[in-house]
């Protein structure tokens, strides 16, 4: 079923918002996105990663969300593959 809400507005940004922290754009909550997300799905996910130590105390992406980002793009990369090789 087709929905007229952005799919930002309706997903978890979590991944969002570690790949804008990698290109440098650290003040989120000022961010002019196209559709932006509800503010308090914007705060959460921060939260989320700050709890999981993904982002430092001032929201600075840390060692660790830098190695889930490359994570989560890998497992991105590599699902085609996997799923192809697991069909046969």
């Amino acid at each position: 079923m087709a929905s007229n809400v952005p799919e930002i507005q309706r997903t978890n940004l979590a991944s969002t918002v570690l790949s804008l922290k990698a290109m440098g754009i650290n003040d989120l909550l000022s961010f002019d996105f196209m559709d932006a997300p509800p503010m308090q799905t914007l705060i959460s996910a921060m939260e989320q990663l700050h709890g999981l130590s993904a982002l430092d105390d001032e929201g600075l992406l840390t060692r660790l969300g830098r190695r889930v980002l490359l994570l989560t793009h890998l497992t991105l990369l590599l699902f085609p593959f996997c799923a192809s090789v697991l069909r046969q």
